[in-house]
């Protein structure tokens, strides 16, 4: 005579509750995964900028102030933060990656993302809205970029890319 073996109703209600639990820590840790990403792919768009403004040092030995012309010349845009760098042909925003506008203000590139209405948009609702800058600062004969958030509540500093 065989036995019937099988699992008993306790077993298998433990074995759900270890799989709610990890199911609650690995949830909202893969939605801040995949926000941080989307920051970080954020970053490649200001690379020609954070080059632009390291070749400026290197060329006049200062940083660039708002409006200088000589930055303009090499970044392509007004430095005053009236443009965007993320513009087509005929000078219309285009976003790119979920981020709205990239703009430079002399020795400060603001990156500002969609907000969480906009058509076509997967942006998270954690950054959706919000910016932050990357501040080039002089530091023993060479540019260091530094990256901050003028607010916190639209974006938040757990978030900010390590430049």
């Amino acid at each position: 005579m065989k036995l019937k073996q099988g699992f008993t109703l306790i077993e298998l209600m433990i074995v759900v509750a270890i799989i709610s639990i990890l199911a609650s820590v690995a949830i909202p840790q893969y939605s801040d995964y995949t926000t941080r990403a989307q920051v970080v792919n954020s970053v490649a768009l200001t690379r020609p900028v954070q080059l632009a403004i390291s070749e400026y040092y290197s060329r006049f030995g200062a940083l660039p102030k708002s409006g200088d012309s000589n930055l303009e010349a090499i970044v392509g845009i007004a430095t005053d933060g009236s443009e965007s760098l993320l513009t087509d042909a005929s000078g219309n925003n285009v976003a790119v990656d979920n981020v709205q506008t990239v703009t430079v203000t002399g020795n400060v590139i603001t990156v500002t993302f969609q907000t969480a209405n906009s058509e076509g948009t997967t942006v998270p609702s954690a950054i959706a809205g919000g910016s932050y800058t990357i501040t080039a600062n002089e530091n023993a004969g060479s540019v260091v970029f530094d990256a901050a958030t003028p607010d916190t509540e639209t974006f938040p500093v757990k978030f900010l890319p390590i430049i």
